[in-house]
């Protein structure tokens, strides 16, 4: 249930149902960005959103770049409301071409919560 290495090496030989049914047993969240990086391409989207539902608060800047490409806009936008909320402002930067205008006004806002002036210079040609 946590061979995340073992999927990752199987992906490109699976099914996309059974690649996607794997990941979702795993029991331990993926901390390793290659390995969410090596599977983006094979899961479906549904699946890549679950994995940005129950796991986007804890994913780092790298993994969030890595992930955008193959997300859907309105789960980059979740995904962005997730790190709101834990704070995460800043990790967003990556995101901003492919984000909505409503979700980049509130990345703004949040930036301009924290007094983040620099950031907020960073968003401001997406709005």
């Amino acid at each position: 249930k946590d061979d995340f290495d073992g999927i990752a090496a199987m992906a490109p030989f699976l099914e996309e149902e059974t690649l996607d049914y794997l990941v979702k047993r795993c029991e331990r969240k993926p901390e390793d960005a290659a390995f969410v990086q090596e599977l983006a391409a094979f899961l479906s989207e549904e699946t890549l959103d679950w994995l940005v539902k129950n796991w986007g608060g804890g994913f780092d800047k790298e993994m969030l770049e890595m992930l955008a490409p193959f997300l859907e806009e309105e789960s980059i936008d979740a995904l962005a409301d997730i790190q709101i909320a834990h704070g995460n402002v800043c990790s967003l930067a990556g995101l901003y071409p492919f984000m909505e205008e409503d979700t980049l006004k509130k990345v703004a806002r949040a930036l301009m919560e924290q007094g983040n002036l620099d950031a907020l210079k960073e968003v401001a040609p997406y709005i």
